[in-house]
């Protein structure tokens, strides 16, 4: 059974322990996968609830925005030169775009990928890859129905609507169906529902996480 604890989300309430932090932000560990990691909240909440991330070999990173990604030397820090499984897309300069408006704000990791390079051994991706017994990680989401977006991102050809085909999620094959767990599901929930799925050859019966 692989077991699933939320380490970072926007908001902390009892009956959990005393200390444990809230952030606009997400992270999760599936199994001994981590998905996301939070801004910063993830290793000391990760303690506080007895999860040994350091033990992890593996991060997966749903998608480049800050809120799940700006953890990630943070993480490092504590872990032996992981496997980090992303999108080669995620290093691209993004920004964030407001009814219309751009307003210019850095909305993307904040580490190159040189700098994450330095501590660990970087997967990028764009098709499913197994991560961990029974764990899948989908890989770049076709997008069948409308999907949703949010930002601009920096291109060859100037700054433009950002599709955010970096977007990924992780299935987890369980005795009655497939658990779906999500970063914010940027790809659109009925679009990930169908690519997992097709991946794995069940039927998505829980759904945890997104979407945003």
């Amino acid at each position: 059974m692989v077991e699933i604890t939320i380490l970072a989300d926007n908001r902390v309430a009892s009956p959990y322990p005393r200390g444990l932090r809230g952030e606009w932000g997400f992270s999760v560990a599936v199994g001994d996968v981590l998905l996301d990691t939070g801004q910063s909240a993830a290793v000391h909440n990760a303690k506080l609830l007895e999860v040994p991330i350091e033990e992890f070999d593996s991060v997966v990173v749903s998608h480049s925005h800050f809120d799940h990604t700006s953890g990630m030397m943070g993480v490092l820090d504590v872990m032996d030169r992981p496997d980090v499984y992303c999108h080669p897309k995620i290093w691209a300069h993004r920004y964030l775009d407001r009814e219309g408006k751009f307003e210019g704000a850095p909305l993307g990791i904040p580490y190159t990928k040189s700098t994450v390079e330095a501590k660990a051994k970087v997967v990028e991706h764009r098709d499913p890859v197994e991560v961990a017994d029974g764990v899948c990680a989908l890989g770049e989401i076709p997008r069948t129905h409308q999907d949703h977006r949010i930002g601009k991102v920096e291109r060859e050809d100037g700054v433009v609507k950002d599709p955010i085909v970096d977007d990924q999620s992780v299935v987890v094959e369980t005795d009655d169906g497939l658990a779906l767990v999500l970063g914010c599901c940027h790809a659109g929930l009925r679009n990930t529902v169908k690519h997992a799925e097709s991946v794995c050859g069940g039927e998505v019966r829980y759904i945890i996480g997104g979407p945003w």
